[in-house]
């Protein structure tokens, strides 16, 4: 299990963009976290992947406090267009394969392959489409434990949505291993996730499953989504 206790971020020394964080993602999942924009979800997964430090409270793996050797247990995409754009897809698969153990230059060509991009281009040369398609070949290389998706489907088409959700199941062993992702396609992604988490104002205010947001409130995830921010805004008013 990955959990945060009580973390909390600011930006230097401004207003909190995560708050007295708390949350508990099993194994075996996947996980939707929604937000809206501002909400501190790209944060939140920095966090996670022990790229930003908290300014207090700890990230835990499997019961004890995460440590740099933990988290390589951990594979973040990252929501970044910026990304490696002097490689070819194949040196950005040599490249990660000396820096994670777990990288497999093999399993990442063959998704690279599934989803028809071309490593053989630069990345500065790949549309925004086909750099997205690199960077789920890329994070899917690895045999990790957790993939922290940090708006895969953002400006995507919904036919690449529907590869993207496809991949997912194809190439991740979702017995022993968990996603989560941001992103605001929830239509899209309901099909397959078990769980929906809602970050509102730094906050995880929500964990539910999708289970019982359709049969206990009789809401899709999106309806249960947009009538939660407005019952907080009537809430706060």
């Amino acid at each position: 299990m990955l959990e945060t206790k009580d973390i909390q971020f600011s930006y230097q020394k401004g207003r909190p963009v995560l708050r007295n964080v708390n949350a508990q993602i099993e194994i075996g999942k996947i996980v939707v976290l929604a937000g809206e924009n501002g909400s501190g979800k790209s944060t939140f997964l920095k966090a996670l992947a022990n790229l930003l430090q908290p300014q207090s409270g700890q990230v835990w793996l499997n019961g004890s406090e995460a440590t740099r050797t933990s988290l390589s247990e951990i594979a973040f995409m990252p929501d970044d267009q910026l990304y490696h754009p002097y490689l070819t897809g194949e040196q950005l698969f040599t490249f990660l394969a000396s820096q994670f153990r777990d990288f497999e230059r093999a399993r990442a060509k063959e998704i690279a392959d599934y989803l028809r991009v071309d490593i053989t281009t630069t990345v500065s040369a790949m549309s925004k489409g086909n750099i997205s398609r690199l960077k789920l070949a890329a994070v899917f290389g690895r045999k990790a434990s957790y993939y922290l998706l940090d708006e895969p489907f953002s400006g995507l088409d919904p036919l690449v949505r529907e590869e993207i959700i496809k991949s997912i199941i194809q190439f991740v062993d979702l017995e022993n291993a968990t996603i989560l992702l941001s992103t605001h396609e929830l239509d899209d992604v309901s099909r397959v996730a078990d769980e929906l988490m809602i970050l509102k104002d730094g906050e995880i205010t929500a964990h539910e499953s999708l289970e019982n947001i359709r049969s206990e409130c009789g809401m899709e995830p999106k309806e249960w989504f947009k009538s939660f921010y407005k019952r907080g805004r009537t809430k706060d008013e």
